[in-house]
């Protein structure tokens, strides 16, 4: 017959049960003591990365965008015929950009009206025989060498019309071209000289070709285009329509969009701290955006060691046409 026992009559009961509670309580007390120590491992960690955030760097105020510049110029003596941007205008490799006419100068036409009269005093002199001056006769060297001035006058006058040469190489040509016909002129003696039919058609062949560059000199040529080359923004306008331009004259300036960049002018203490490469934050439009360092170069010509830098930094996937801030730009270099 078994007896049953209550609690309050088992002391072994008892105390397990309170033994129990004891441990209860003991893990509730470790798994709040593990939260706290967590929550301040947290704390800390959280503490430690935003004094790093904030302190390992340092910030450059007044930076701003900027362009590569690129500079159209003439490559002859010409004419503006129609200009077809504006300042201000983007424009795309291969956009027509103005329309010019190639041009001759006064001094150029009376140059090339002289060598037509050289030219001709000299067949009307072979083909009447005469004899001019009392120097030495003529030496068949002189007349090679005017073949040669007079073949390299073709040669470039046939480059120039191909746009392969400028002006000035044409006309440098022709002055000396005129020079040695001047020489071969004051150098004919006065006894009567023969010349033979070859002599003859060579002067006739030079008449012709001066006669031929002088006409086309004196006509209108045609328009030529001129298109961009790079992607870019027309920032300045140096020509309007009807300027007659020198050669190698600038016609307008153009922001290439296809290297954009941040720069700012940092003392040379400040540029200790900065290496290529390095982060640079900085936010555009309310956008945060990140570019590094791709150059640094002395603001200035002096080279002096304590002057002012100047700092590139590069603005990746970023497109022209996204650039709307126009106020200074602060940059946040990291450490």
């Amino acid at each position: 017959m078994m007896i049953g026992l209550s609690r309050a009559d088992s002391p072994f009961l008892e105390g397990r049960d309170m033994e129990q509670d004891i441990t209860q309580k003991i893990k509730g007390k470790s798994i709040r003591y593990l939260i706290v120590f967590i929550c301040m491992i947290l704390l800390g960690s959280g503490i430690l990365i935003y004094a790093k955030g904030t302190s390992s760097g340092f910030h450059v105020s007044q930076a701003y965008i900027s362009y590569e510049k690129k500079y159209l110029q003439s490559s002859d003596r010409m004419m503006v015929q129609e200009l077809h941007v504006s300042t201000g205008d983007h424009v795309k490799q291969g956009d027509l950009l103005v329309t010019v006419q190639k041009t001759f100068s006064d001094e150029d036409i009376q140059r090339l009206q002289q060598s037509v009269t050289l030219a001709q005093n000299n067949v009307n002199q072979l083909r009447a025989g005469a004899a001019v001056s009392d120097q030495p006769e003529i030496s068949p060297i002189s007349n090679e060498a005017v073949d040669a001035a007079r073949s390299k006058v073709e040669h470039m006058s046939a480059l120039y019309e191909m746009g392969a040469v400028s002006a000035a190489k044409k006309e440098e040509a022709i002055r000396a071209y005129e020079e040695i016909q001047s020489s071969v002129q004051e150098n004919r003696g006065t006894s009567s000289i023969v010349f033979n039919s070859a002599a003859l058609k060579g002067a006739e062949d030079q008449l012709n070709q001066a006669e031929t560059l002088l006409r086309k000199a004196k006509e209108p040529s045609s328009s030529t285009d001129i298109y961009a080359k790079w992607d870019g923004v027309v920032s300045q306008l140096y020509v309007q329509n009807g300027d007659v331009l020198e050669p190698d004259s600038n016609i307008m300036e153009i922001e290439c969009t296809d290297r954009i960049r941040i720069e700012a002018e940092v003392s040379s203490d400040t540029a200790k701290q900065i290496y290529l490469g390095q982060i640079v934050t900085y936010s555009l439009d309310g956008i945060k955006r990140e570019g590094t360092v791709e150059d640094i170069t002395p603001a200035d010509a002096s080279g002096e060691e304590d002057g002012p830098v100047l700092i590139s930094v590069s603005m990746p996937n970023t497109d022209w046409s996204d650039l709307h801030q126009t106020d200074q730009i602060e940059l946040y270099f990291s450490l």
